[in-house]
């Protein structure tokens, strides 16, 4: 009798372990199904935030604000030269230090594109 009641247990807890291998592969999968529909979303919010800024750092949005806010651009007394380091990732625009937030990123790019447009506006002045 106790050699029954053994073997059912035994019995009994291994249709339980099958049944839990058989059902944990389904329930995985649709974690992986719901974490990739919210990996898409998050990818598509990422795309349009992305151009968001794109606008609005863009040249002409950056001048259009200029001219809404009357932001008055003047130069200084003196010029300066200033020699621009450039790495093989940003040709153009010279190196911001390193460990910046992105905000401060923009702000070193806001703040080179005026001295830029500034220094065009000197140029075509003397001209």
């Amino acid at each position: 009798m106790k050699l029954m009641g053994l073997t059912l247990i035994a019995a009994v807890f291994l249709t339980f372990l099958y049944i839990y291998q058989q059902v944990d592969p389904v329930r995985i999968s649709y974690e992986i199904k719901s974490n990739k529909k919210v990996l898409a979303g998050l990818k598509e919010e990422n795309t349009l935030l992305r151009y968001k800024l794109a606008l609005l750092t863009s040249p002409p949005n950056l001048e259009k604000e200029i001219e809404n806010r009357n932001i008055q651009l003047c130069l200084g007394d003196r010029l300066k030269m200033v020699e621009l380091i450039t790495t093989p990732r940003s040709p153009v625009r010279g190196v911001a230090p390193t460990g910046l937030t992105p905000a401060s990123r923009r702000k070193y790019f806001i703040q080179g594109f005026l001295e830029s447009l500034l220094i065009k506006r000197a140029e075509a002045e003397q001209k």
